[in-house]
């Protein structure tokens, strides 16, 4: 059972996912803030938002509403604060993920800080759009710079 209000636990993790994403926008520029941010992002925070997750949905399974089988089921799965609280920290921590990989990509490949800050913007804002915006960056850079485009899309 989740022992804290649900709208407490919504705007915290808000605030502390605000801060992760300014660290983790710093961190292009600040190369000693990496590690730091690679441990929160692919360890520390799933590992937290994990185990709030768990905390949440279990004690609802079985589900009493809703289900997986049509839109209208997956609707009536979020009628509970708990379970809306725990859609949308599987959302934050998704999006923070690939915003991790994003930045640690652009380290490796040596891609303009700018413009993968930019997508990086864009993951925090609407997750699937800043994962594409960098990955057109990403193919754009290696094509321009006459290294294989084309491998730019396999990780």
């Amino acid at each position: 059972m989740w022992p804290f209000e649900a709208g407490a636990t919504f705007g915290a993790a808000g605030q502390l996912m605000t801060g992760l994403w300014v660290l983790l926008l710093v961190s292009l520029w600040v190369s000693r803030l990496a590690s730091a941010v690679k441990w929160i992002g692919f360890f520390g925070l799933p590992l937290l938002f994990g185990l709030a997750y768990v905390l949440l949905i279990f004690p609802h399974v079985p589900f009493q509403d809703g289900g997986f089988g049509s839109l209208g089921a997956v609707r009536g799965l979020f009628g509970s604060d708990q379970i809306l609280l725990a859609g949308w920290l599987h959302f934050l921590v998704f999006d923070y993920f690939i915003g991790c990989w994003i930045a640690g990509q652009q380290r490796s490949e040596r891609l303009p800080r700018s413009l993968v800050a930019l997508s990086l913007v864009f993951c925090f804002l609407a997750g699937p759009a800043g994962l594409l915006l960098y990955l057109l960056i990403r193919i754009v850079c290696r094509w321009r710079s006459g290294r294989a485009w084309w491998r730019a899309c396999v990780p």
